[in-house]
């Protein structure tokens, strides 16, 4: 197949040649069109002559046929007006075809607009007018023509004058076996020409830091500033260091985009800065890029950890040939540490992309010398599983701080790790924030602002990072280079540990926070966190109770008792002792004697829920859990002895108690005590009706077996 066609000069810095552009499908895409005729295979078009009478057609080679001086190289067809098929209808899916110049406009000669259609006889081809009958201008049907489109294959031209023989070239159309033509646009393609230079990049200018690590020149293999996303691939990956895809056929980065993209961005290249750039700063970017076949990139602001944030720099073209971008960009945007381009504008194409020779920076912000550390021993809070938050968390021996995640998670914020600080931070402070961090296998971590932990203020603009198996730093900010807070008047940075979704460890040390000196004084104190508590288990002189703790436990002593109750048959049941009690899970205390047991109760890190068959009262003012007379049941001491009673609609109970739910199902008891225990039997003796018989669970029975029954209201063993 012969693409290559006519070489011109079209810049200083590139050459040109002309080659077929867009290729039509179909006859019905070629509606209102101009386009070439050209069969590939020879590697020759249809074009008209210089010379000669000024409608004579010809048949050549690319670079003959679409030179700068033919008459015309592009025709259209023109449909047969309908009354004419009427008063002819052996003209019916027959057509015109009209003949037009470089420029889409009509070609006509002799000063007669209606010369330049088409037309055969039986040597030839040539152009001419439709005045004939049956629309040839010497001889019927001489200027009709059917086309038709054969798919894989191209077009075919079929004459009504030569009784449907094929066109092949310039000759008269007698062929009985068809030429696939392809109809398309001409277009001028970009010829590659060599790198004679590498330019290299610019001194920073006095008065600017930069934005990226290493020399942006690749010269250092310094590429922690670059990532990509390639073919489609689900997430960013460090970009590494191509030998030959650099300027001079020197180090570079090369980016391939995928060929059966949904959206522009499905392939992308970021530039991460080293510290999140305030919103409102202006920044300068330049480099060299290129690409394997002409295109256009756009681009989007994003977090550091490649989270959309808003459009970006304006949109601009590849080419074949190495070409420089330098734009000044002002942030509009929170948090923004990146700046991606996307590549997959062309959405069903794989082009390779080229890029070398980096300079990024902004104005060097005042510095500062003087800061002072937000962070304690006692900042560190930690949220599992969504179901527990322990705020009063010891440092392991080596400092480490050690959170699980967990599989299954539904947010990526249900595992959370939360930094408290010591003042509150209005927006617009500069900070300094770092932190070092592994896992035991790679996770993602992203970061939010809070008040109190768990009270979401905002994205925050702390950056992103993705754990490995080895320990490295994250931060943020130098006394040249710093970020400000985003977020008015927070004191907690969250990092979220469940994007990853699946069971992870983290660890964490070395974790710093500061702010200027200079303004510490002047900020309002965060919250002190609350005292550690002594968890206390309560039971008084009846020996059972219920408990709700806001705080996990471990219960290890021999004077309380913690279990599972379940329900059936009427009577309550202790299950299985409850060693370690989740925070905010209800439970059954049992105790021989009354009294507020502390020995062996101990907070602790407990990370797994628990169904303890009862339910925890809410801790919410505003909402308060009341009984609905039907189907709640709380502990209490009344006429039947210690057991669950039916509460009745609207009353409340009491934050920190756990109760029972019981479907209607249970018949509508009043009253449900614990299997074996003597509460429960007079309770059931209570159901007198003379002549039945019930069992222990208050069932009436038709016939007393071996056991124990209440028989006319006494109690009574059979044997």
């Amino acid at each position: 197949m012969t693409l290559l066609l006519l070489f011109v000069a079209l810049s200083a810095n590139a050459s040109y040649q002309i080659a077929l552009g867009t290729k039509f499908t179909s006859v019905e895409s070629l509606k209102g069109k101009v386009f070439a005729i050209a069969d590939e295979t020879a590697g020759k078009a249809f074009y008209g002559p210089t010379g000669g009478y000024g409608h004579e057609v010809g048949f050549d080679v690319y670079s003959t046929a679409f030179s700068n001086d033919v008459n015309y190289y592009y025709f259209k067809l023109v449909d047969i007006p309908a009354d004419s098929v009427t008063k002819y209808p052996e003209l019916a899916g027959y057509t015109l075809i009209r003949a037009c110049k470089a420029d889409g406009s009509l070609y006509t000669f002799w000063g007669d607009g209606n010369y330049g259609y088409l037309n055969t006889n039986d040597g030839t081809l040539f152009l001419l007018g439709i005045t004939a009958k049956f629309y040839g201008q010497d001889f019927d049907f001489g200027a009709v023509w059917k086309v038709e489109y054969v798919a894989d294959k191209g077009f075919t031209i079929k004459s009504k004058y030569t009784e449907d023989k094929y066109l092949k070239d310039a000759g008269a159309p007698k062929n009985a076996e068809p030429t696939y033509f392809t109809f398309a646009e001409v277009s001028s393609v970009e010829i590659f020409d060599p790198d004679t230079s590498d330019p290299g990049v610019d001194a920073i200018p006095e008065g600017k830091v930069s934005l990226i690590k290493g020399a942006g020149t690749f010269t250092d293999n310094n590429v922690a500033s670059f990532f990509v996303k390639e073919k489609g691939a689900g997430n960013a990956s460090q970009a590494t260091i191509t030998s030959d895809a650099g300027r001079l056929n020197g180090n570079g980065i090369k980016a391939t985009s995928i060929s059966t993209a949904s959206n522009e961005w499905d392939s992308q290249f970021w530039i991460k800065f080293n510290d999140v750039v305030p919103n409102g700063t202006t920044i300068h970017i330049e480099f060299d890029y290129r690409a394997s076949e002409a295109t256009t990139i756009s681009s989007q602001q994003q977090t550091g950890g490649f989270g959309y944030l808003g459009g970006g720099l304006s949109n601009f073209n590849a080419s074949i040939n190495w070409k420089h971008l330098e734009q000044d960009f002002t942030i509009n945007k929170d948090n923004v540490q990146s700046i991606v381009f996307n590549l997959n504008v062309n959405k069903t194409k794989a082009i390779d992309f080229y890029f070398d020779n980096f300079l990024v920076y902004m104005d060097k912000p005042e510095e500062i010398t003087a800061w002072t550390e937000l962070v304690s021993e006692a900042s560190y809070v930690i949220k599992e599983q969504g179901v527990n938050l322990d705020p009063w968390l010891t440092s392991l021996d080596n400092g480490e701080i050690a959170v699980k995640s967990a599989n299954g998670a539904t947010q990526d914020w249900d595992t959370q790790f939360f930094v408290k600080l010591s003042k509150k931070l209005p927006k617009g402070t500069p900070y300094k924030f770092s932190i070092d961090y592994k896992a035991d296998q790679e996770a993602d971590v992203y970061m939010q602002s809070h008040k109190e932990p768990g009270s979401y203020s905002g994205n925050g603009n702390y950056g992103d990072f993705k754990c490995g198996t080895d320990y490295k730093t994250h931060s943020n900010g130098t006394n040249t280079s710093y970020p400000t807070i985003v977020d008015d008047g927070i004191w907690t940075i969250a990092l979220n540990l469940s994007k990853n979704k699946k069971e992870t460890n983290f660890n964490f040390k070395n974790v710093s926070f500061m702010i200027p000196t200079a303004v510490y004084n002047e900020l309002e104190d965060a919250p002190a966190a609350d005292a550690k508590p002594v968890p206390t288990l309560t039971v008084g002189a009846k020996k059972y109770a219920t408990v709700r703790l806001p705080y996990s436990v471990n219960i290890n002593s021999s004077d309380v008792k913690a279990y599972c109750v379940s329900y059936a048959n009427g009577v309550i049941s202790l299950g299985d002792e409850v060693k370690a009690l989740p925070a905010g899970t209800a439970v059954l205390l049992k105790a021989e004697t009354a009294g507020d047991f502390t020995q062996g109760i101990e907070i602790a890190r407990v990370l797994n829920s628990l169904n303890t068959g009862l339910r925890a009262a809410s801790t919410d003012e505003s909402n308060p859990t009341k009984g609905d007379g039907a189907t709640i049941y709380v502990l209490a001491d009344g006429n039947h002895g210690v057991g669950f009673y039916l509460l009745a609609n609207n009353v409340e109970i009491p934050a920190g108690k756990g109760y029972l739910v019981i479907e209607a199902s249970a018949e509508g008891r009043e009253f449900i005590g614990f299997a074996d225990d003597a509460t429960t039997i007079k309770a059931v003796e209570n159901l007198k009706k003379s002549g039945l018989i019930y069992n222990l669970a208050g069932q009436q029975v038709k016939k007393a077996q071996k056991g124990v029954y209440i028989i006319d209201g006494k109690k009574a063993i059979v044997k």
